[in-house]
């Protein structure tokens, strides 16, 4: 599989993972997950900066 992908348990402790086929695919899914399951309307920079940190090649 080409592409990227995230675990956000490494990110901020949430049981879920991103994939995409570019790290803004990524970015976009995650901040997407933040507002419809943790009613964030905003990811904050910490967070962000980890998630940018996190997101690997796929395999």
């Amino acid at each position: 599989m080409n592409g990227y992908s995230a675990d956000l348990a490494q990110v901020c402790g949430c049981k879920w993972a991103a994939t995409g086929s570019s790290a803004d695919e990524v970015v976009s899914k995650t901040k997407v997950h933040a507002k419809q399951t943790h009613q964030m309307n905003e990811v904050p920079a910490e967070i962000a900066q980890k998630l940018q940190a996190a997101i690997r090649p796929a395999m």
